[in-house]
């Protein structure tokens, strides 16, 4: 899993559970304080209760002793009591603390008492003590009763409140802490997963730096493709590669340089002797009669030394570092020297060359000989490479006049010019390209052939030094084992420069 997704994973969880805590606070807190209020009310009600049946019972105590001990004061404390439990009454009405069904009961059964207390306190007063007693007896009792009744209800129905509020109040407690537990193993969970995702892969790629700037650029930075690091790692490895492809590649060049002075200057040496011989040869051609039978000997040593002699300033032409100058060139000719200059590589690998170029004259393009003549010898390596049992090799030319477009290969960005154009074809009977590799064959650096065999540049150099003369380099090939054609693309123009 890439870091990325690991991240989105651990936001998204967390907002996950983030929500989830609220959902339960915003479902669990108003159950909670619904609870809770209902319990108040249940308690207020309960106290509003105890309150009724203490006042009433004040009203019993006073009125019983006012007809006992025939004590006045008590007739006060009486009233008093009746005071607050007519108030305690109006409080219970206005409040809806009882049920609509009680009330009204309540109500009638204090009225009733109420009445009976001053019918009893008539008789005393009018000397009928005896019936007064008797009636005082069981003034209150159905009130009282009746109130405790209620009383025992309505503690039931508050202890029952108070315990589901208790209840709900530790489940949204338990649901909370869960929550809060998991978001917190969650996050130590993903923290170790992207620590170790992120600092061990740090480590192996500091350490892989580390060993590629020692000069180590066969070292390789293992880590998973999966992710941003994997990508990078590969990045480091394919960055290694090509540091040391550049750097062997360096290192060839700078052979090359030497080799390409070392054969200048025996090449300066080698032209002293074929001058002499070749001076020679000359001469005794001209002193010998024309039916002389040592005139064709001599006729081939004259045309050898030739020969050599052309060659050699090929070689010293090839030598020379690349000019910037642009002027006529003859592609026929360039041809022609290039096959002389990989004689040797031809007939060793059983390769022959078709030239119907010859037979189909072109127009001088204005160009650089040196770089267009190292085109066709990069060209020709890679078709003697690819015919390992020998084969054949057609050069073929041709002029086009309509527009062509042409796509950089690195922003992909396509343009139009327009003509002329002359076409030239390398056709090899060879191993052929495979399909997947037919848009790669130009990237620096790779290549197919064997360790020691290429270095994967020829092409892409070739590339480069068409583009610089305003044209391309184009590959065509059907598959394995059919062979393959490049062709070479320059525009035909009376003034050409670098572009």
């Amino acid at each position: 899993m890439t870091l990325r997704r690991r991240l989105a994973s651990f936001i998204f969880l967390m907002m996950g559970l983030l929500v989830l805590l609220g959902g339960l606070m915003l479902l669990g807190g108003p159950a909670v304080i619904g609870s809770f209020r209902h319990s108040m009310e249940s308690m207020n009600a309960l106290n509003a209760i105890r309150e009724l049946r203490a006042n009433v019972t004040r009203q019993r105590i006073s009125l019983n002793r006012y007809l006992l001990l025939d004590a006045p004061e008590e007739l006060l404390s009486f009233e008093e009591a009746s005071r607050d439990v007519q108030t305690n009454l109006r409080a219970i009405d206005k409040s809806g603390m009882l049920a609509k069904e009680w009330f009204p009961e309540i109500k009638n059964l204090a009225g009733e008492a109420q009445r009976s207390a001053e019918r009893v306190k008539q008789m005393y007063a009018k000397g009928e003590k005896m019936k007064a007693h008797e009636l005082a007896g069981g003034i209150y009792d159905r009130f009282l009763d009746r109130v405790t009744a209620i009383e025992r209800e309505r503690n039931a129905e508050a202890v029952t409140l108070y315990r589901q509020v208790e209840l709900l109040t530790r489940q949204v407690e338990v649901a909370v802490i869960a929550t809060m537990a998991l978001a917190f193993f969650a996050g130590i969970i993903l923290f170790r997963s992207l620590y170790r995702a992120v600092m061990m892969p740090l480590e192996k790629l500091k350490h892989g730096a580390d060993e590629f700037g020692r000069g180590q650029w066969d070292h390789r930075i293992d880590l998973p493709g999966g992710n941003e690091f994997g990508a990078l790692a590969s990045s480091f490895n394919t960055m290694a590669s090509n540091v040391k492809q550049l750097k062997l590649q360096a290192v060839h060049l700078d052979r090359m340089s030497a080799v390409g002075q070392l054969a200048g200057g025996v090449a300066h040496e080698i032209n002293n002797p074929l001058t002499a011989v070749l001076g020679q040869a000359q001469i005794l051609l001209a002193r010998l009669p024309e039916n002389d039978p040592s005139r064709a000997q001599i006729s081939k040593i004259e045309q050898a030394a030739l020969r050599c002699k052309k060659i050699v300033r090929g070689l010293l032409d090839f030598s020379r570092p690349g000019q910037a100058t642009f002027e006529p060139v003859d592609l026929g000719n360039i041809l022609s020297l290039t096959v002389e200059l990989c004689e040797a590589d031809l007939k060793r690998g059983r390769v022959s060359v078709e030239r119907p170029i010859g037979s189909k004259p072109l127009p001088n393009v204005m160009g650089n000989a040196s770089e267009l003549q190292q085109v066709f010898i990069n060209l020709f390596n890679n078709a003697i490479h690819a015919m390992p049992r020998g084969g054949i090799i057609s050069v073929d030319g041709r002029m086009r006049s309509e527009p062509m477009s042409f796509t950089d290969r690195k922003t992909g960005v396509t343009r139009e010019a327009p003509g002329p154009w002359v076409e030239i074809s390398v056709k090899d009977s060879g191993i052929g390209i495979a399909k997947e590799h037919l848009e790669r064959v130009f990237e620096p650096f790779f290549t197919t052939k064997e360790i020691g065999k290429g270095t994967g540049l020829g092409l892409a150099v070739s590339v480069g030094i068409l583009q610089k003369h305003g044209g391309d380099l184009r590959v065509d090939s059907v598959g394995l084992n059919r062979g393959a054609t490049f062709t070479m693309i320059l525009p035909l123009k009376k003034s050409m420069g670098p572009q």
